[in-house]
């Protein structure tokens, strides 16, 4: 026995230790230093937060303006940063120092980010200083401010998505470890991505403010595993462009950006397969500074598109790579890591991360519906009419969502359905008919099947009349859209000494515990489904109608039935 607890013991632990951990930092919510859930700024919750030995500790941030530095430390990995907004622009971390106010360029970062396996999403870092504040990347009267630094990344296998950094020199210091950036925007004006980090920059814009430089990367040493790689990008600028007249090749070298420039000798950059704009300098690549000489860094491009992708006036110690050496340069293949260190798939790790809402109308909404159901028209009723008695399909947004549903037993003459023969030659008929063209629409030919299957059955008494409920799951068959696990959960009550057959209407709406909330504890109700069920049930006993014929089969076994009224 004492073997088996141990390690039930051990199990339960690991268990408890791989848990993630979720805080909440909203400025006008009721968190302090004593919570463990709600925080009032982003460093205390970076300060308070529960440890998560073996799990990520995710920060959820409300839209806002977070007037704050933020530090997070080497002990505090698998921090994940999530926006709450629909946007990047609804969460924004920002300060304004600079390397003169600072004391020094590295002493003036909004987010310095230290901890390992550190993940963004949905938010802004920015560090204002020497910008105009009413206008987002444009200089203030006199220029820039010098180094300030919206980011410092330290972290190995880091991940930024749907992430902008926005400042003038020095924006990003990517200085150490793998680093992958998805879906960003990164803007500056003079070398504004640099550092010596291994760092893949994917899907992304990088926009120049200025005539200066993209980036000045650090590497030290040839054998050094680090560098830049920009790929499936887009560059752009706003900076201000010389009048040339045509391909004035002169005058186009003296006043424009450059890709980068070394900071350090082995400085190491490619960019590739991505859209390059015309203001781009035609040599592409900069010496450190003018009276250099030849630079040992490695500047490479490949497949680049754009009116600024042309390389025949490109510095002539650049590089310009075949399909081969540019296949060592994609990200599984570059962040992966070296030997000694732990095999990495960065975009697997950025595939975690949610994707921000999509604001849709709701015509956008309607026919981004449509699309994933594949259908490719309604019909349309009735009448168009909105005053008529049946105005199928004309607002869908202003439709009563519970309209009083017809008897089903009442012929539409207004006679009784008394037989079995009544139902299944008339009103069924007539059901199927105003189904489809006043409640619904139309029944698209390629409706998935479900199949249905016994969960549990009881026996019970309504009233005075013995039933058989049963407890059905209906599993759709959502193949053609996986992402989508759809399954119906229906209480079936019939009377249980029924002779025949029993025609049975199914009515789709919440569970009742939705719509109104219950009188009874939770379970001790046995007319409502559990919360949480699908958005169909049984209507209750009086609606049924019995006829003469066998009960139902109570086999367990799956029958496929489509989903007809």
């Amino acid at each position: 026995m004492r073997p088996l607890l141990l390690a039930l013991l051990t199990t339960a632990a690991v268990a408890a230790n791989s848990q993630d951990v979720h805080v909440r930092v909203d400025p006008h919510g009721p968190g302090s230093i004593a919570s463990t859930t709600d925080f009032l700024t982003i460093q205390q919750a970076l300060d308070h937060a529960p440890e998560a030995p073996h799990g990520r500790i995710f920060i959820e941030i409300v839209p806002g303006t977070y007037a704050e530095r933020i530090h997070i430390t080497q002990n505090r990995p698998r921090v994940t940063l999530l926006g709450l907004g629909a946007k990047p622009e609804d969460v924004i971390i920002t300060a304004s120092q600079n390397a003169k106010s600072a004391g020094g360029t590295f002493f003036t970062e909004t987010a310095e980010i230290n901890g390992d396996n550190f993940e963004a999403d949905n938010l802004t870092f920015a560090n204002t200083a020497g910008l105009n504040p009413g206008v987002p990347g444009e200089l203030a009267r006199g220029g820039g401010a010098g180094q300030a630094v919206a980011a410092a990344v330290r972290s190995d296998r880091a991940v930024f998505k749907h992430v902008r950094f926005l400042g003038d020199q020095d924006t990003l210091f990517a200085d150490f470890g793998r680093q992958y950036y998805l879906d960003s925007y990164i803007e500056g004006g003079v070398d504004f991505i640099f550092g010596n980090a291994t760092a893949v920059f994917d899907h992304s814009e990088i926009h120049e403010t200025r005539n200066g430089y993209l980036t000045a990367q650090s590497r030290t040493a040839p054998d050094q595993t680090t560098g830049y790689v920009i790929t499936n990008s887009k560059v752009t600028s706003s900076a201000p462009q010389p009048q040339c007249e045509g391909v004035d090749v002169d005058c186009k070298m003296r006043y424009t950006f450059y890709l980068g420039r070394p900071w350090r000798a082995y400085s190491r950059v490619i960019v590739m397969n991505s859209e390059l704009p015309q203001d781009l300098q035609l040599a592409g690549w900069s010496k450190w500074k003018a009276d250099d000489p030849t630079p040992t860094a490695f500047y490479a491009e490949f497949n680049n598109t754009g009116p600024g992708a042309t390389t025949s006036h490109r510095a002539p110690w650049s590089h310009q790579l075949t399909a081969a050496e540019a296949s060592a340069f994609t990200p599984q293949t570059f962040l992966r890591g070296t030997n000694s260190e732990a095999p990495w798939n960065p975009i697997a790790e950025a595939a975690r991360l949610p994707d921000p809402p999509v604001q849709l109308s709701a015509a956008e909404d309607h026919q981004r519906l449509l699309n994933l159901l594949h259908i490719t028209a309604l019909r349309p009723g009735v009448s168009h009419d909105p005053t008529s008695p049946a105005p199928t399909n004309f607002d869908e947004s202003k439709a009563n969502p519970w309209p009083d549903l017809p008897d089903p037993l009442t012929l539409t003459n207004g006679r009784k359905v008394t037989t079995a023969a009544a139902w299944n030659n008339a009103r069924r008929p007539q059901l199927l008919d105003l189904f489809s063209k006043n409640i619904f629409g139309i029944v698209p030919a390629n409706v998935p099947t479900v199949t249905w299957h016994v969960a549990s059955e009881d026996h019970e008494t309504v009233g005075d009349t013995p039933v058989l409920t049963k407890h059905l799951i209906g599993h759709a068959d959502n193949s053609a859209y996986p992402l989508l696990n759809v399954d119906i959960e229906l209480t079936l009550t019939t009377p249980a000494n029924a002779p025949g057959p029993v025609p049975v209407v199914m009515e789709f709406t919440p569970p009742s515990n939705l719509l109104h909330p219950p009188t009874t504890p939770p379970g001790r109700s046995k007319s409502s489904p559990a919360a949480g069920a699908t958005l169909c049930s049984t209507p209750p006993p009086s609606r049924l109608i019995t006829a003469p014929a066998s009960p139902p089969a109570s086999s367990a076994s799956p029958t496929t039935v489509n989903p007809a009224p």
